[in-house]
């Protein structure tokens, strides 16, 4: 059920193994002159110790769409 990228929590694959797998697909889809972006996040850990209401306000006053703060939210809901 593990996509065949999957490298974390598997015997023999590490962090490493995922940024050269990253590295290949990102250069395979440059050579035909495709435009290649990745995004990284971790909002649980990146906001850990700031309270979800006040991070939700915070956002949405600073113009974030509402579906984006909500997204986030999720991530630190109970």
């Amino acid at each position: 059920m593990l996509n065949p990228n999957q490298c974390g929590s598997r015997p023999g694959l590490s962090t490493y193994d995922a940024e050269l797998t990253l590295f290949n697909n990102v250069k395979t889809l440059q050579r035909p002159r495709l435009k290649v972006s990745s995004l990284f996040l971790d909002i649980k850990a990146g906001f850990d110790n700031v309270d979800n209401s006040t991070l939700a306000r915070i956002l949405r006053e600073d113009g974030i769409p509402r579906y984006l703060v909500s997204w986030v939210s999720s991530f630190l809901g109970e």
